[in-house]
């Protein structure tokens, strides 16, 4: 072991959450970068200590642009998702998280059912351990992506966040996006007249935070005339 070596990863790491802060996203992956092939060199490649490494490295190198195709963070995340199956078995909690953002990986690179897979076993894992906030923060994520691929299956995903963040949150934010989702997904699976009862819901709720002028009550009553046809 080179004790020189493990201070400069550390060093690298701690510069790439800085430059990550900085917005300077180029410097962190050059410095993320530097330090995996430093711990390569230190403790092999498939080393539960490049995990937090790679972790960081898929954030740094992702693009930040929203709906935008990119695949740049799913390789370090599967790598980091492989390692840690092998060293702290598949149903460890941090096999969970990484399944998790290797699913929302794959899912900006648009390719869905790869990421309703790994959103699937993220959720399965929370859910076995008792980790029930983390379950459903990836419930959020796995809904979207069967939205995509297959409405039906994503309604009691939809159904059920909806549940939870009424009893969490009533007439917030958060609230309001599940009512929104799960009123769209009752449209297009053809549930209108349930559709249109869930979407003024929603619509109310936008309404008593942000007033009538909001451009996402234009999209609801965009939903409400389909379903009323």
């Amino acid at each position: 072991m080179d004790s020189g070596r493990r201070v400069a990863i550390e060093d690298l790491f701690k510069k790439a959450i800085h430059d990550r802060a900085q917005g300077a996203r180029k410097d962190a992956a050059a410095a993320t970068r530097e330090a995996l092939e430093l711990a390569e060199a230190e403790w092999g490649s498939d080393d539960e200590h490049l995990i937090p490494l790679l972790e960081l490295h898929a954030d740094v190198i992702r693009i930040q642009q929203h709906g935008v195709l990119d695949d740049a963070a799913v390789a370090p995340l599967q790598r980091a998702l492989a390692i840690a199956e092998r060293v702290l078995g598949a149903t460890h909690e941090k096999v969970a998280a990484l399944s998790g953002q290797a699913g929302m990986a794959l899912h900006r690179a648009g390719l869905l059912e790869p990421a309703r897979d790994a959103l699937l076993r993220a959720v399965a894992i929370s859910e076995h351990g008792g980790a029930s906030d983390n379950a459903i923060f990836f419930t959020r994520p796995l809904a979207a992506v069967l939205m995509e691929l297959d409405p039906p299956a994503a309604l009691p995903y939809y159904e059920k966040l909806a549940a939870h963040d009424g009893r969490e949150s009533p007439g917030g934010t958060v609230h309001f996006a599940s009512t929104f989702a799960l009123g769209e997904c009752l449209v297009r699976v053809g549930r209108n007249a349930d559709a249109i009862a869930v979407l003024e819901d929603a619509r109310e709720m936008l309404r008593k935070v942000s007033g009538e002028n909001h451009r996402w009550i234009h999209d609801i009553d965009g939903l409400l005339q389909a379903a009323r046809k």
